[in-house]
Protein backbone atom coordinates (compact mmCIF):
# COMPACT_ATOMS: atom_id res chain seq x y z
CA UNK A 1 0.00 0.00 0.00
CA UNK A 2 2.67 2.45 0.22
CA UNK A 3 5.13 4.00 -2.33
CA UNK A 4 8.61 3.53 -2.48
CA UNK A 5 9.32 7.01 -3.70
CA UNK A 6 7.46 10.72 -3.39
CA UNK A 7 8.25 11.15 -6.88
CA UNK A 8 7.57 9.83 -10.79
CA UNK A 9 9.29 9.04 -13.54
CA UNK A 10 8.37 11.07 -16.84
CA UNK A 11 9.12 8.22 -19.57
CA UNK A 12 9.45 10.34 -21.93
CA UNK A 13 8.90 14.14 -22.72
CA UNK A 14 7.17 14.83 -25.72
CA UNK A 15 5.76 17.76 -28.39
CA UNK A 16 2.90 16.45 -31.12
CA UNK A 17 2.98 18.28 -34.13
CA UNK A 18 -0.47 18.65 -35.72
CA UNK A 19 0.44 15.43 -38.03
CA UNK A 20 -0.09 13.55 -35.07
CA UNK A 21 3.80 12.87 -35.33
CA UNK A 22 5.75 12.04 -32.31
CA UNK A 23 9.18 14.02 -31.86
CA UNK A 24 12.54 12.35 -30.88
CA UNK A 25 12.12 11.93 -26.50
CA UNK A 26 13.59 14.02 -24.07
CA UNK A 27 16.01 12.08 -21.51
CA UNK A 28 14.17 10.38 -18.08
CA UNK A 29 13.24 13.03 -15.90
CA UNK A 30 12.11 12.90 -12.08
CA UNK A 31 9.77 15.27 -10.35
CA UNK A 32 7.98 15.77 -7.39
CA UNK A 33 4.55 16.81 -7.23
CA UNK A 34 1.27 16.75 -5.04
CA UNK A 35 -1.08 16.96 -7.74
CA UNK A 36 -2.50 14.35 -10.01
CA UNK A 37 -0.21 12.45 -12.37
CA UNK A 38 -1.52 12.10 -15.58
CA UNK A 39 -0.55 7.93 -16.74
CA UNK A 40 -1.48 5.76 -19.70
CA UNK A 41 -2.99 3.16 -17.24
CA UNK A 42 -6.86 2.76 -15.91
CA UNK A 43 -7.87 0.93 -12.89
CA UNK A 44 -11.35 -0.58 -12.85
CA UNK A 45 -10.72 -0.37 -8.05
CA UNK A 46 -9.77 3.40 -8.66
CA UNK A 47 -11.55 4.91 -11.49
CA UNK A 48 -13.84 8.03 -11.50
CA UNK A 49 -15.53 9.86 -14.07
CA UNK A 50 -18.24 11.71 -15.08
CA UNK A 51 -21.09 9.47 -16.98
CA UNK A 52 -19.97 9.69 -20.28
CA UNK A 53 -17.03 8.02 -19.84
CA UNK A 54 -19.42 5.25 -19.50
CA UNK A 55 -21.63 5.88 -22.25
CA UNK A 56 -18.60 6.49 -24.88
CA UNK A 57 -16.21 3.58 -23.39
CA UNK A 58 -18.61 1.14 -21.85
CA UNK A 59 -17.42 -2.23 -20.68
CA UNK A 60 -17.21 -4.91 -23.50
CA UNK A 61 -20.50 -7.46 -22.35
CA UNK A 62 -18.61 -10.00 -24.92
CA UNK A 63 -15.43 -10.77 -22.79
CA UNK A 64 -17.15 -13.33 -20.42
CA UNK A 65 -14.56 -14.50 -17.75
CA UNK A 66 -12.13 -11.63 -19.00
CA UNK A 67 -10.00 -10.86 -15.54
CA UNK A 68 -6.69 -9.95 -16.65
CA UNK A 69 -7.18 -7.10 -19.60
CA UNK A 70 -10.45 -5.30 -19.06
CA UNK A 71 -8.27 -2.28 -17.65
CA UNK A 72 -5.74 -2.00 -20.70
CA UNK A 73 -9.03 -2.15 -22.77
CA UNK A 74 -10.95 0.42 -21.20
CA UNK A 75 -8.03 2.55 -21.05
CA UNK A 76 -6.85 2.37 -24.28
CA UNK A 77 -9.95 2.23 -25.60
CA UNK A 78 -10.98 5.69 -23.48
CA UNK A 79 -7.66 7.16 -24.39
CA UNK A 80 -8.24 6.91 -28.35
CA UNK A 81 -12.10 8.74 -27.15
CA UNK A 82 -10.02 11.49 -26.34
CA UNK A 83 -9.51 11.41 -22.26
CA UNK A 84 -6.72 11.03 -20.09
CA UNK A 85 -6.15 8.88 -17.21
CA UNK A 86 -4.73 10.46 -13.99
CA UNK A 87 -3.67 8.90 -10.71
CA UNK A 88 -3.54 10.18 -7.27
CA UNK A 89 0.41 11.54 -6.62
CA UNK A 90 0.70 8.69 -3.80
CA UNK A 91 -0.89 5.65 -3.16
CA UNK A 92 -4.39 6.16 -1.28
CA UNK A 93 -5.99 2.60 -1.64
CA UNK A 94 -4.45 -1.07 -2.52
CA UNK A 95 -6.17 -4.45 -3.36
CA UNK A 96 -4.57 -7.78 -1.98
CA UNK A 97 -4.24 -9.95 -4.57
CA UNK A 98 -2.34 -13.07 -2.99
CA UNK A 99 -3.98 -16.28 -2.73
CA UNK A 100 -2.39 -17.56 -0.22
CA UNK A 101 -3.78 -14.77 2.40
CA UNK A 102 -5.70 -15.92 5.53
CA UNK A 103 -7.44 -12.33 4.99
CA UNK A 104 -8.63 -13.84 1.52
CA UNK A 105 -8.99 -17.43 2.03
CA UNK A 106 -12.64 -19.02 0.84
CA UNK A 107 -13.31 -15.79 -1.34
CA UNK A 108 -14.72 -17.45 -4.41
CA UNK A 109 -14.06 -15.90 -7.34
CA UNK A 110 -16.05 -15.66 -10.85
CA UNK A 111 -13.70 -18.06 -13.10
CA UNK A 112 -15.01 -20.56 -10.59
CA UNK A 113 -17.91 -21.11 -12.56
CA UNK A 114 -16.01 -21.58 -16.10
CA UNK A 115 -16.64 -25.55 -16.16
CA UNK A 116 -14.44 -25.86 -18.58
CA UNK A 117 -14.93 -23.67 -21.41
CA UNK A 118 -12.52 -21.69 -23.14
CA UNK A 119 -14.55 -18.33 -22.70
CA UNK A 120 -11.25 -16.73 -21.07
CA UNK A 121 -9.39 -17.38 -24.38
CA UNK A 122 -12.17 -15.93 -26.88
CA UNK A 123 -12.58 -13.05 -24.82
CA UNK A 124 -8.51 -12.19 -24.55
CA UNK A 125 -8.45 -12.85 -28.20
CA UNK A 126 -11.22 -10.72 -28.96
CA UNK A 127 -9.91 -7.57 -26.63
CA UNK A 128 -6.35 -7.66 -27.75
CA UNK A 129 -7.72 -7.55 -31.56
CA UNK A 130 -10.31 -5.04 -30.56
CA UNK A 131 -7.11 -2.57 -29.35
CA UNK A 132 -4.70 -3.44 -31.84
CA UNK A 133 -2.59 -5.11 -29.64
CA UNK A 134 -2.09 -8.38 -31.49
CA UNK A 135 -1.95 -7.76 -35.39
CA UNK A 136 -1.27 -11.02 -36.26
CA UNK A 137 -4.58 -12.59 -35.20
CA UNK A 138 -6.83 -13.69 -38.13
CA UNK A 139 -10.35 -11.87 -38.58
CA UNK A 140 -11.77 -15.18 -38.40
CA UNK A 141 -9.94 -16.12 -34.65
CA UNK A 142 -12.15 -14.06 -32.85
CA UNK A 143 -16.02 -12.96 -32.31
CA UNK A 144 -16.94 -9.20 -33.58
CA UNK A 145 -20.13 -8.62 -32.47
CA UNK A 146 -20.80 -4.90 -31.40
CA UNK A 147 -17.29 -4.18 -32.42
CA UNK A 148 -17.90 -0.53 -33.35
CA UNK A 149 -19.31 -0.54 -30.22
CA UNK A 150 -16.75 -1.83 -28.07
CA UNK A 151 -13.57 -0.64 -30.39
CA UNK A 152 -11.40 2.24 -30.42
CA UNK A 153 -12.52 6.03 -30.84
CA UNK A 154 -11.76 7.97 -33.36
CA UNK A 155 -10.02 11.04 -31.48
CA UNK A 156 -6.28 9.80 -31.17
CA UNK A 157 -5.05 7.03 -32.82
CA UNK A 158 -4.30 3.73 -31.07
CA UNK A 159 -0.55 3.17 -32.92
CA UNK A 160 0.14 6.71 -31.08
CA UNK A 161 -0.43 5.19 -27.46
CA UNK A 162 1.56 2.22 -28.19
CA UNK A 163 4.09 4.98 -29.81
CA UNK A 164 4.18 7.40 -26.66
CA UNK A 165 4.56 4.62 -24.38
CA UNK A 166 6.77 2.45 -25.60
CA UNK A 167 4.93 -0.06 -26.32
CA UNK A 168 5.67 -2.33 -29.49
CA UNK A 169 2.55 -4.38 -29.91
CA UNK A 170 4.66 -6.73 -33.30
CA UNK A 171 7.52 -8.03 -30.39
CA UNK A 172 5.24 -7.59 -27.35
CA UNK A 173 7.68 -5.59 -25.30
CA UNK A 174 8.03 -2.02 -23.89
CA UNK A 175 10.79 0.56 -24.13
CA UNK A 176 13.42 -0.46 -21.28
CA UNK A 177 13.27 2.77 -19.82
CA UNK A 178 9.43 2.83 -19.87
CA UNK A 179 8.95 -0.10 -18.29
CA UNK A 180 10.99 0.94 -15.38
CA UNK A 181 8.81 3.92 -13.94
CA UNK A 182 9.13 2.78 -10.42
CA UNK A 183 13.08 2.24 -10.08
CA UNK A 184 14.92 4.43 -7.34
Amino acid sequence: GYRRHNSYKNATTTTINNDNDQHQPTTLTTTKTTAAVRQPFWAAGMSFSRGHFLVRVPYDCCLPLLFQGEEISIGIRGWTHGYDPYAPHTSVIFHEYAVNSRRRKGIHTFWENAHGSNSAQKAMRRMVALIKMAPELSPSSYDHQDEAKYGLGAKRPVELFYKLFGMDVRRKSMVPEVSQWDSP
